[in-house]
């Protein structure tokens, strides 16, 4: 019989990194990157961007983004940026991970190094501080490569949201579209708008629907293809499922973008797998047990802290 890790970030920080979405934004602060930076705030302006970043991707703000490509002074507004936005978020997500990652901090677990590995991760701490043969190991959302590979292999990187409403504003402007079209009311002169009268005002009928279908189109790109990825990445997992005896989660918080993965694993694994998951405090282990409910998850879970892991029998 065989255990299973599955890795979240919590695990990377554990060890020292500086793997949170908050510590990206220092990166780019850091590094310089102000019109990246600019961008992805003014685009995904929601209060929890930086605490949830992947979710906050489904949430752009339409409004900014059509009133920055055709309203503002275009001389400001870089083209290749945005046809590229997801791909720009992956080159300076791996570049970030590539330039923390000489911070490791010497917290070994016991990890049994035979088992099997799901990394939720981008980095190789799996490889690199406890020398877990790559075989065994699945790399869910991709790993970020070496500085001689980066413009080669970044962009299979997994990063997005789960959103199931791509673009939650679409109803309200078709709608606000056809009754404007009836009477004529796209005017250059109008003022006391709303922001999408403001828009409205500014471009033609025809403009405003080809922008705002590539607009939907950009979101559904940054949505995670999770049945790809399944298919693809946990079939050796899923032929094996029945051999797993335990199933031990390090430092990941079960969050909604993930259920998915989730929902597979604990689905088909037997009554009798023992699930361990790691957490780190009172209101971090409250939040899981709510995903697991969320996850109709009933089944024997031992909860603990990563650095008592060692009183465990595991």
């Amino acid at each position: 019989m065989k255990d299973l890790y599955i890795i979240g970030n919590g695990f990377d920080l554990y060890h020292g990194l500086k793997t949170s979405y908050k510590d990206f934004k220092l990166y780019l602060k850091k590094t310089k990157e102000k019109y990246f930076l600019r961008k992805l705030e003014d685009y995904f302006s929601t209060k929890n961007l930086w605490n949830s970043f992947e979710e906050s991707l489904g949430k752009i703000n339409s409004y900014k983004y059509i009133k920055d490509i055709h309203i503002i002074n275009k001389k400001n507004y870089n083209y290749e940026f945005d046809k590229n936005l997801l791909l720009s978020i992956k080159y300076y997500v791996n570049k970030w991970i590539l330039w923390g990652k000489k911070n490791y901090k010497q917290n070994y677990l016991p990890i049994n190094k035979d088992s099997l590995f799901i990394s939720f991760n981008y980095t190789n701490t799996l490889e690199e501080l406890y020398n877990i043969d790559r075989e065994n190991i699945i790399y869910l959302h991709g790993k970020c490569t070496y500085i001689n590979d980066i413009e080669k292999d970044y962009k299979n990187l997994v990063i997005g949201h789960d959103s199931k409403k791509v673009f939650s504003e679409t109803t309200y402007i078709e709608d606000s579209l056809k009754e404007k079209s009836k009477n004529g009311s796209y005017k250059n002169d109008i003022t006391n708008l709303n922001p999408m009268d403001e828009i409205e005002a500014n471009m033609e009928k025809k403009t405003f629907y080809s922008i705002l279908e590539k607009l939907n189109q950009l979101q559904t790109k940054m949505k995670k293809n999770h049945f790809i990825n399944m298919d693809k990445k946990l079939r050796p997992i899923f032929d094996n499922i029945n051999n797993i005896d335990k199933i031990i989660i390090l430092g990941h918080s079960l969050g909604k973008v993930d259920h998915i993965y989730f929902k597979a694993i604990f689905g088909n694994i037997s009554d009798k797998t023992k699930v361990f998951i790691s957490y780190k405090n009172k209101s971090a282990k409250k939040s899981l047990e709510k995903q697991l409910k969320e996850l109709n998850y009933n089944g024997n879970v031992i909860f603990f802290k990563l650095e008592d892991i060692y009183k465990l029998d595991i």
